[in-house]
């Protein structure tokens, strides 16, 4: 058990060790430590490189290596990564011959070799290339190179969590293209990308706004439209879907006028998603129909998350064995780590559930939650991988320079300090366990837990109200009783409903906390809420009857049983905290 504790606590200590390293990994590289990070092989030789790949170009070190980089930049858009690879090899192997131009070509080569370690999932490599991209453009006097480099790793740093890193350096390259007078669209957007990760959907909109106002300025419509998209996605997870798909028709129509199909295609994953969350599944058949149609004529590869839509709307058509097919199909063509996959999954097992096999939707529900869990694994061991290459690029910029040891131990106490730091969680963690299985079994010993089934159809009505003036004695014990009851009621609907687990509606619904626990994504919050013996001293009541609106909002097609019964639920709970507000009052 000591080791899964351990784990819990590296997990929720990232942040506090991130946030000490900051001072040491906040530091800008040095040009002089990105020597020798071209590659980790033996380059090409110079030679062959300008008689090969540049023949035309012999004698004008400069072009021969622009052109590498464009015809790299060429294969990289048609997925030849290989062909990439080896041109910037050799970009790195001419590069010394430009003179006092090296600089400025250093920095644009380490950035395309970032963009591909960016594709390749490599994001601690491709954040240090950014890194000592933007070192040789600031060396060279290049702003805007500069600006770029950041840009990118501002946007890599948000793929691996660290928020506060991205907004640093976005807001860096932000300042720099704005004092040059240079496009800001999709640094803007990035700012907003942060913002809306972060939770804080009202800034993300304004920079939105922000990036929409700066992308139309000049005219283009494509970087406007997918402005339109992530606000269209921010409003729909905010509940407004009308809004939502007032902006994808928007963003539809912009990318038809600029002949982008593939963009226009994605659009309808959109537009599906909002006419199924408004209920309108004839909507979402027709959005399907047309994105179908779409693909079949000009033979475009249909996306995996536009694949899942349509598997819904399949699903809300009764056409099980169709979803079913589609999904494997998602599945089985995913690349690796996409995180798509766990809402693939999830699905699959709605279909499955739907099918009447309970036992293989929950066997894929349990498949989900371990990718879930895998991905935040994943993105946890980028963080911490990336610390590592800060502290190693460090050490060898110390090394080259000659530096004496005493300056090499400057990072020392900072260590001890994160060692210290991680000994604390733990020691705080295992103490919090510990107190846990205490209350735990103590509330076991006092009050047996409330049996989750069978549970009636119809919620037993509230008991009558007292006559009007005199306030009715609150039972708290009848009270507790009732929240357990309404929440019980409330996952039972949800799962009925949508076919996901109790996981999910509080993911979805974000009035609970998920956390990793042995090894599993848990809704632990929510899950004490399902048995009296495990209800807090003090509930949360609003969250709980927030819950039950949130499933009758997300559920128009509950049966009227149901319905009844959740409201019921929340009349007598709002009755028992109108009853205890009153009582408080007539003792005051």
């Amino acid at each position: 058990m000591l080791h899964r504790t351990l784990w819990r606590s590296i997990v929720k200590g990232g942040w506090v060790l991130l946030a000490l390293a900051w001072p040491v990994l906040a530091g800008a590289a040095d040009p002089s430590a990105c020597s020798g990070l071209s590659t980790n092989r033996m380059l090409p030789d110079a030679r062959l490189c300008r008689s090969r790949l540049l023949p035309a170009a012999s004698g004008a070190p400069a072009e021969g290596v622009a052109a590498l980089l464009a015809s790299a930049g060429e294969a990289m858009q048609g997925a030849r990564d290989a062909d990439a690879e080896r041109l910037l090899d050799c970009a790195d192997a001419v590069v010394d011959d430009a003179g006092s131009g090296a600089d400025a070509l250093r920095a644009a080569v380490s950035r395309q070799r970032g963009v591909l370690d960016y594709r390749r999932e490599r994001l601690p490599q491709a954040m240090r290339r950014f890194e000592c991209a933007a070192a040789w453009s600031r060396a060279a006097n290049d702003a805007e190179g500069t600006a770029r480099a950041l840009n990118n790793l501002g946007s890599a740093q948000r793929r691996i969590g660290d928020f506060r890193g991205a907004l640093g350096s976005l807001t860096e390259s932000l300042a720099l293209r704005r004092a040059q007078g240079g496009a800001t669209s999709a640094v803007l957007n990035n700012i907003a990308d942060v913002y809306r990760a972060l939770g804080e959907s009202e800034t993300a909109l304004g920079y939105y706004q922000q990036a929409l106002q700066a992308s139309r300025a000049t005219g283009d419509g494509v970087e406007a439209a997918h402005v339109l998209e992530s606000m269209a996605e921010v409003t729909l997870d905010a509940g407004h879907p009308v809004q939502a798909a007032a902006w994808l028709r928007q963003a539809l129509q912009e990318y038809q006028q600029a002949g982008n199909r593939v963009y226009a295609l994605r659009v309808h994953d959109g537009l599906i998603r909002v006419a199924l969350a408004q209920g309108d599944v004839g909507a979402a058949r027709g959005w399907q129909e047309a994105a179908l149609a779409l693909a079949h004529y000009w033979s475009l590869p249909l996306p995996a998350a536009l694949q899942l839509q349509v598997a819904r709307v399949q699903r809300a058509d009764g056409r099980l064995a169709q979803a079913r097919m589609q999904l494997e199909s998602a599945l089985a063509a995913l690349a690796d780590r996409d995180p798509v996959e766990v809402d693939l999954l999830r699905e699959l097992a709605a279909v499955q559930g739907a099918s009447g096999e309970v036992t293989a939707a929950n066997a894929t529900l349990e498949r989900a939650n371990e990718r879930a869990l895998a991905q935040a694994r994943a993105q946890h061991d980028q963080r911490l991988d990336w610390m590592r290459v800060r502290f190693e690029a460090e050490e060898e910029r110390r090394l080259q320079a000659g530096a004496p040891a005493s300056q090499g131990r400057a990072v020392g106490p900072v260590a001890a300090l994160l060692a210290m730091m991680l000994a604390v969680m733990v020691a705080f963690a295992l103490r919090r366990r510990r107190r846990r299985q205490r209350a735990a079994s103590y509330a076991t010993k006092v009050e047996p837990p409330l049996p989750a089934a069978p549970r009636p159809a119809v919620a037993p009505p509230p008991p009558p109200e007292a006559p009007v003036g005199v306030p009715r004695q609150a039972d708290p014990q009848a009270f507790r009783s009732e929240l357990v009851a309404l929440m019980l009621a409330s996952v039972e609907a949800w799962e009925r409903c949508t076919g996901s687990s109790r996981l999910e509606l509080a993911e979805r619904s974000r009035l609970w906390r998920v956390n990793v626990d042995d090894g599993r994504l848990r809704a632990r919050a929510l899950e004490r809420y399902l048995s009296v013996a495990r209800l807090p001293r003090q509930p949360r009541w609003r969250s709980v009857v927030r819950t039950a609106y949130y499933v009758l909002a997300q559920c128009p097609a509950l049966d009227a049983a149901s319905r009844q019964q959740l409201q019921a639920g929340v009349d007598g709970v709002l009755a028992h905290a109108r009853s205890t507000a009153l009582q408080a009052q007539a003792g005051a």
